[in-house]
């Protein structure tokens, strides 16, 4: 098979398309110290999760890549799957790479992941993690008025792990089951709510 030709960055990703830097989507370093004084007791909750490799692991990768990556992610209607391209190689996306990606394992190995709940019981949810505001929905939660130690840690999780450019202020349903299932210790499948997070 002959060799590809390299291509350039603006062949790879035209500039005009680029998205900028943004406060989403970062990787948390256990080793660094927080002004935040519940940010450790956050962490020490995180990490008896299957989910915290996902706030942790990294990789070297380029940045045009992912810009690539973006710019080039898209739905094929007839198959109803995700495909990006990286230089002149296509991939599908979904859950199963997630989870394979971010070393996301069952709580309990052998056992059924279990479905996270509701709207409706994941706003009794937050209100019983003492939510005071008026609730009818999860885009009405603003992070900042929850109790801690749960805003310090939706806030990490909101931070680490939607790929929303806005609104990391603000409960993401996705993201609010992945805080549902860390703080019930529940089997939760946590690679398929960040690939809801991410179609959504």
């Amino acid at each position: 098979m002959a060799q590809q030709p390299m291509r350039s960055e603006e062949e790879l990703c035209p500039t005009n398309v680029r998205f900028p830097p943004n406060k989403s989507n970062v990787r948390i370093d256990p080793d660094e110290t927080q002004n935040e004084p519940l940010y450790d007791t956050s962490l020490e909750i995180l990490k008896n999760n299957t989910i915290y490799n996902a706030l942790t692991l990294t990789t070297e990768v380029p940045v045009i890549y992912m810009q690539q990556f973006w710019h080039t992610v898209y739905k094929n209607k007839q198959s109803n799957k995700y495909f990006f391209h990286l230089d002149y190689q296509r991939f599908e996306i979904g859950a199963e790479l997630i989870r394979n990606a971010l070393r996301i394992s069952p709580r309990q190995p052998n056992t059924e992941f279990i479905t996270p709940p509701v709207q409706e019981e994941l706003v009794l949810f937050i209100k019983q993690l003492g939510y005071v505001d008026p609730l009818t929905t999860i885009s009405q939660v603003f992070v900042n008025k929850l109790h801690q130690p749960w805003r310090t840690t939706m806030s990490i999780l909101n931070k680490s792990l939607t790929v929303k450019a806005s609104g990391i202020d603000r409960a993401r349903k996705p993201i609010t089951k992945i805080l549902w299932g860390v703080v019930k210790a529940e089997n939760v499948d946590f690679a398929e709510l960040l690939w809801e997070d991410f179609r959504f």
